[in-house]
């Protein structure tokens, strides 16, 4: 992660600030309810220490970092700042919730169950899942059943295009058609029979 945000820091113009934004970094954790420093939190904190480094505390708002604020990514550990909880209500014209995000969607089986059935697709809890998930993939899944899977060969101009034999010209495995030995691709190491 340091690396990645050294670089980011660079391409921002603030290579010689590191410090200054890892000093932030806790500010900006405490202020938004001592979230876990995990992916992708920890991304979500560090850039925003570095816009309250470059711009000022909290006069850029990161969208994660809103969301963060209404309460999208949960509950947090302690609690967010009341300030910047009204702040990021402003910026995203919604208010914040306190309860898990998941529990204010409205319930879907029955829906996906019905999109399944008319669709002509099999019918059950685990279909339905996948449907929500990954709907055209399971389409395509579905649609393609009992079809043999379309075969991968390299490309024509590869350097490896026929599989690997046992040469008794070179006594080694070979890569080609000319009994050429992988010794120059092993740097020398051969096979014995």
């Amino acid at each position: 992660m340091m690396s990645n945000f050294r670089n980011q820091l660079k391409e921002q113009g603030m290579g010689d600030q590191l410090l200054d934004v890892m000093k932030e970094i806790p500010y900006v954790r405490e202020r938004l309810g001592w979230i876990p420093l995990v992916t992708p939190t920890s991304q979500i904190v560090g850039t925003q220490s570095m816009l309250n480094v470059k711009f000022g505390r909290w006069k850029m708002l990161s969208q994660p970092v809103v969301d963060i604020l209404l309460g999208k990514y949960g509950k947090t550990p302690g609690p967010v700042d009341p300030e910047l909880r009204k702040k990021a209500e402003g910026q995203a014209k919604e208010e914040s919730i306190d309860c898990r995000p998941a529990d204010l969607l409205e319930p879907r089986m029955d829906i996906l169950k019905q999109e399944l059935k008319l669709a002509g697709f099999p019918v059950n809890d685990d279909m339905a899942v996948l449907h929500a998930m990954f709907p055209q993939e399971l389409k395509k899944h579905i649609e393609n059943k009992g079809r043999p899977h379309a075969q991968t060969h390299p490309p024509k101009n590869s350097l490896h295009t026929e599989p690997a034999r046992w040469s008794q010209k070179t006594n080694a495995i070979c890569d080609d058609s000319e009994g050429q030995s992988l010794r120059s691709h092993c740097r020398g190491t051969e096979l014995k029979s």
